[in-house]
């Protein structure tokens, strides 16, 4: 018996990338691009900034600028800014 999450329906190879395909890492700035309420992706949230302080098992933490509230999110709700070049 496995003791590893199975991925959520949509996640890619990588299980940390973002709506675009770019990596999420621990400290990175992000903005909420999608909506899904049922996953942490509040319509009040979108367009907000942040910066991702945690992941979990399919799950990054974010702690928004605004009023410092921090949510679960799936990555793929999520655009890295600036991403590293290459």
């Amino acid at each position: 018996m496995s003791t590893v999450p199975t991925p959520p329906p949509g996640v890619g190879p990588d299980p940390w990338g973002d709506a675009v395909g770019n990596h999420v890492s621990l400290g990175c700035r992000v903005e909420q691009v999608r909506v899904d309420p049922s996953h942490g992706a509040l319509l009040d949230r979108l367009r907000e900034r942040g910066e991702v302080v945690a992941r979990g098992n399919y799950l990054i933490y974010v702690r928004f600028d605004r009023g410092y509230r921090l949510a679960a999110l799936r990555p793929h709700h999520v655009r890295v800014l600036d991403p590293p070049a290459g």
